[in-house]
């Protein structure tokens, strides 16, 4: 996704805040310090999700609270996270999963004053799940880091948890397509070029992780017939999940081109690296025919 587009889709999700009462969490910077992701896994009953206890460690109380459907942008999930210790503190939510794939826009993250307690509201793209073929929001799993508000650091090691919303879980798992990186358990496919109702284009790619570690995947400029722009591109992926994102085309005419049928030859310089150490994995240079 480009870097563009997360700005605009931070405004949006502002926007979406301000006429959403409920959505009361503060953003914050994300702290220097990344440990280790957990391994364990904390799989909450379908019946009366509501009022389910996600995370309850070391005075961090976090609660399904509500889940709202009708919203016009995507469902949205209710949290409060609830700070019994004497710290302000950070919730943070981090490589978010529904039903399999990634979903890297519905991140939540707030500042918890010592002794209180703050909502925060996950909210999903109807697009975004869409272009999954997800119809609707049946497991959802992420991390949850608690961190210190004053030195940025990690208090627990992240958790991961998981969440049951429906009793089954829909996945339409397309791998088709040209694959342009296949390694260690580590598929890139690209999707094709499609038209999109914001921008002027946008180029697909769907990854598959097997690799035994959660990666990131990411570049800093793309080449189109030969014309380079710095649309940035990234995608963090768990291990034994699925993604699909794009590169947003915000201005064609930066490549010298007024239509996406002018599209002939497509070139990446992708970065493969760990996502909790950043530690470079793998960097390969694609070059597709379109």
């Amino acid at each position: 996704m480009t870097k563009t587009n997360r700005m605009l889709f931070a405004a949006l999700l502002v926007l979406v805040m301000i006429f959403t009462a409920a959505c009361t969490g503060k953003d914050a910077n994300t702290p220097a310090t990344t440990t280790s992701a957990a391994t364990g896994n904390d799989t909450k009953p379908v019946p009366g999700f509501i009022g389910s206890v996600l995370y309850d460690q070391d005075g961090i109380k976090v609660t399904v609270t509500d889940y709202v459907t009708d919203h016009f942008y995507g469902p949205e999930l209710y949290v409060t996270v609830t700070n019994s210790t004497d710290k302000d503190v950070l919730f943070k939510s981090e490589l978010l999963s529904v039903n399999g794939y990634m979903m890297n826009n519905a991140l939540a993250s707030g500042e918890v004053t010592a002794g209180a307690e703050e909502a925060l509201c996950f909210v999903f793209s109807n697009e975004e799940m869409a272009r999954c073929g997800i119809e609707e929001l049946s497991r959802l799993e992420f991390y949850i880091t608690i961190c210190d508000c004053a030195t940025g650091e990690a208090l627990t090691t992240p958790k991961l948890v998981a969440l049951h919303l429906t009793e089954e879980c829909n996945m339409n798992v397309d791998a088709s397509g040209e694959v342009v990186y296949d390694k260690d358990g580590i598929r890139i496919i690209f999707k094709g070029v499609k038209e999109d109702l914001m921008y002027q284009g946008a180029v697909y790619f769907f990854v598959e992780n097997q690799s035994g570690r959660n990666i990131s995947i990411f570049n800093k400029e793309i080449s189109l017939n030969g014309v380079s722009c710095a649309d940035f591109f990234r995608i963090d992926v768990r291990h034994d999940l699925y993604a699909l994102d794009c590169i947003y085309l915000w201005d064609l005419s930066s490549y010298n081109l007024e239509s996406l049928d002018q599209i002939d030859t497509i070139a990446l310089n992708l970065q493969v690296v760990e996502y909790e150490t950043e530690e470079v994995i793998d960097t390969v240079a694609v070059n597709i025919n379109n």
